[in-house]
């Protein structure tokens, strides 16, 4: 793995007075809840206005990341390597063969260096030090020119008790951890503003509870399962924030004709999960919809109950086909035809 640590910004939490350091505990304690189902070993540390996961061993890089793109206060994860502090010239080797190793030897980007000297007994300074490194690199990469306006590749190197050296900032969601900011009610409604004001106001630290006031013969039953409906499609988000993964093999167990039936996808839907990443119902045809055929998954599945039973209750591991669960797999490595996203039925040919 290239990778053994990532680098957390955030945001807003970096203009908090003394009490800063409750953002920065609430945010380390979001980030190893969400790392704490991902396939490997994670270390959440912070130091000096910075937040490192380090990993030991071989994991999951793929799902460490989108685990933590899902926190809210996240800005940016950078994927970093660390340095020990061997002196200049062997730091412009390791930059040097960071680049070759990440982008080839035949690499033609533009580029800037973004020093930063936070440890000031360091011999040189963050301005000397982008010079000289930007000197180094043009000399190993003839094809590369400096561009300090528009870089298509800013390459960060920090000085500190050790050199951290990285080049990509994968976006988070950003706002607050959530829990730093109280709690509230959401009024949920058949509406999209109900749910986009609840995902919000939860983006700004808000742990939010649900309530919908259903009043016959006031409220219909239809209105009602509008709400049911919605509230099932939100409850994927939900899910990734009480811990569980997408589960790319739910849809392997529902027959793929049975698509058709509007009274099997009315008892069972689409998938055995709401985690799985489904496309709309492409195998049932226009006559079928017209019979009131599903045409998405918009209630939780046979493998979400037991997931959550088994994560926060007694409930035991199953054998039942339904509560398979299959990894996501990464698009260039996507070996398992079973384990795809955006696919339905039991036959992964068709």
């Amino acid at each position: 793995m290239f990778f053994h640590a990532f680098l957390i910004k955030y945001g807003e939490i970096g203009i908090k007075g003394k009490n800063r350091y409750l953002f920065e505990d609430a945010l380390v304690a979001q980030i190893r809840h969400a790392l704490k189902h991902v396939e490997g070993t994670f270390k959440v540390t912070k130091d000096q206005g910075r937040i490192y996961v380090h990993t030991e061993g071989e994991y999951d890089y793929d799902d460490a990341v989108a685990a933590m793109r899902r926190v809210f206060g996240i800005v940016g994860i950078c994927p970093v390597v660390i340095l020990e502090d061997e002196g200049f010239e062997k730091l412009g080797d390791d930059v040097v063969a960071y680049l070759k190793a990440r982008y080839g030897e035949d690499c033609e980007k533009t580029f800037k260096v973004q020093a930063r000297r936070a440890r000031k007994t360091y011999p040189k300074a963050s301005m000397e030090m982008n010079a000289e490194l930007g000197g180094r690199i043009l000399d190993a990469f003839p094809g590369m020119r400096v561009d300090v306006h528009e870089p298509e590749l800013m390459i960060h190197v920090e000085v500190r008790e050790h050199i951290y050296l990285y080049s990509d900032i994968i976006p988070g969601p950003g706002g607050m951890p959530i829990g730093t900011n109280g709690k509230s009610m959401l009024l949920l409604s058949g509406g999209i503003d109900s749910p986009v004001a609840g995902y919000m106001v939860a983006k700004r630290g808000v742990k939010i509870d649900a309530v919908y006031f259903h009043a016959p013969p006031y409220t219909s039953e239809r209105a009602k399962q509008k709400v049911v409906d919605l509230a099932a499609k939100v409850a994927r988000y939900t899910g990734f924030c009480l811990g569980l993964l997408p589960n790319m093999g739910a849809s392997q167990t529902v027959p793929l004709d049975s698509l058709r039936s509007a009274h099997y996808t009315a008892a069972n839907g689409l998938s055995a999960s709401i985690l799985d990443e489904l496309p709309l119902n492409y195998a049932a045809r226009p006559e079928d919809f017209r019979n009131g055929v599903k045409l998405c998954q918009t209630s939780l599945g046979p493998y979400d109950y037991r997931a959550v039973e088994w994560l926060y209750g007694d409930g035991a591991v199953s054998d039942d086909p339904s509560c398979r669960f299959l990894r996501e797999q990464p698009e260039k490595f996507a070996l398992d035809p079973r384990a795809r996203a955006s696919d339905l039925g039991d036959d992964p040919l068709r």
